[in-house]
């Protein structure tokens, strides 16, 4: 039994077992509940922690700009302060005069920038406007711009007409200018304004201004050559390894080049070349590189004393390529033209090319092959000319290959890449040379 107690409290009997479970399941669930906002509340906490970390860092680093800051507007100041106690007041003039002119230029870039906005602000109000109403501009279609007509072709045959027409225009103009008697107009390009070469060489070998120049050339390294003392006998070799399109080019360098063998290097140093080369009685060696299974390279070397060039090799074109056959060229000894090479240097890439070659042609084959100097390309082709019985005129068909070189040195002596003495050599990124665009050198 319980006692009663005082205060208004009825009584109250004791709890049954089922009553008891009712209360330890309530106890359970506000346990879990209480251990669940305990957990949100220490992952809150740690939250808070982190923020504040990151805060405080950040607060350090304004900290320290706002120091860095401070301390170059002190050293600002201090130069202004040094600058005016100095008595140099012209500077500040000068500074006044400076954001003056440029406030002036602003203004009369865009004068009346500010008007118009305080006017469109009073139209937008409702207000009167100051300014007169004009009448709008109707801006026309344009006769040489096509681009708002949206047929591509309609759009395509206006434009075709208007160049009929200017090439109509253009040459009823030039046709008007011969009648009247005008001289003929020079077109400006890069070989008309050309800067002049101090090497260069006017007029003729004979001449007496020539003099120094015809007797180099008569006592250098081809002056055996073009006396006739000696025939040439050429060696045709790769790189290690070479392509399919490099192996076909250099046959076709024998076929064209004649007295020529085409051998593979076998992996032997340049120098070696040069020797084995020498003693087996040749007179030139020619060594075709190649990169990414395409030429690119071509060595001449002049046997037995020099000189090396080197030369860039590109726009490979073989005989197949060309759509030719190597059956149409013959065994005679071609023709050979230089053409364009008018500077010291020029001439002594002109005169070793030409070496190569036999010096006496046999007309008989009517073949030629032409190295024609254009801005320092030398572009290289290979023909065979007839005539026509009726008019006389020549026809040329080219037989192939064909290709540009492009010279980038010239040494003494045979190739040396270590202690070679050069005469010429194009270096630097963009070629240190190279200050002129209208400058040639061969």
């Amino acid at each position: 039994m319980r006692r009663s107690h005082s205060g208004g409290y009825s009584y109250e009997p004791l709890p049954t077992t089922s009553s008891h479970n009712v209360l330890e399941d309530e106890n359970e669930k506000m346990t879990e509940e209480l251990s669940t906002k305990i957990h949100a509340l220490k992952s809150l906490s740690i939250d808070i922690g982190t923020e504040v970390k990151y805060q405080d860092k950040m607060l350090r680093g304004m900290d320290d700009d706002f120091e860095r800051t401070s301390g170059s507007l002190t050293a600002s100041v201090g130069r202004v302060l040094r600058l005016a106690k100095a008595g140099h007041n012209y500077y500040i003039l000068y500074l006044f005069l400076f954001s003056l002119l440029l406030v002036m230029m602003y203004l009369k870039k865009n004068p009346l920038s500010c008007v118009k906005k305080k006017e469109k602000d009073v139209q937008q109000e409702g207000g009167p406007s100051t300014s007169t109403n004009k009448p709008e501009e109707v801006i026309l279609p344009s006769d040489s711009n096509f681009n708002y007509i949206k047929c591509k072709a309609v759009r395509y045959e206006k434009c075709k007409k208007l160049l009929k027409e200017k090439a109509k225009a253009k040459k009823e103009a030039k046709k008007a200018r011969i009648q009247e008697g005008a001289p003929k107009q020079v077109p400006h390009t890069i070989e008309s304004l050309r800067e002049k070469d101090e090497t260069t060489i006017v007029g003729d070998l004979d001449d007496e201004e020539n003099e120094e120049v015809k007797v180099d050339l008569m006592h250098d390294e081809f002056a055996a050559y073009y006396k006739k003392e000696y025939e040439p006998k050429i060696l045709i070799t790769y790189s290690d390894n070479p392509t399919r399109k490099t192996r076909i080019f250099g046959r076709e360098l024998t076929r064209m080049i004649p007295n020529s063998i085409s051998l593979y290097r076998n992996r032997s140093g340049v120098k070696k070349m040069v020797k084995s080369a020498t003693a087996r009685g040749f007179t030139d060696i020619i060594v075709v590189n190649e990169d990414r299974c395409v030429p690119n390279g071509m060595l001449v070397i002049h046997l037995p004393d020099g000189p090396t060039a080197h030369f860039k090799l590109s726009n490979v074109k073989i005989t197949p390529e060309l759509r030719r056959s190597h059956k149409e060229i013959t065994e005679h000894r071609p023709e050979v033209i230089l053409t364009n090479f008018t500077t010291r240097l020029g001439y002594s890439i002109g005169r070793m090319l030409g070496a190569l070659f036999h010096y006496e042609p046999e007309f008989k084959g009517r073949r030629v092959v032409t190295f024609h100097n254009q801005r320092d390309y030398i572009f290289f082709r290979h023909h065979r000319y007839e005539f026509n019985l009726k008019t006389g005129k020549p026809r040329l068909r080219e037989l192939g290959p064909r290709f540009t070189l492009k010279l980038r040195s010239i040494q003494h002596g045979t190739f040396d890449s270590k202690y070679g003495d050069f005469e010429w050599l194009i270096q630097g990124r963009r070629h240190e040379m190279e200050t002129s665009r209208r400058k040639f050198f061969l």
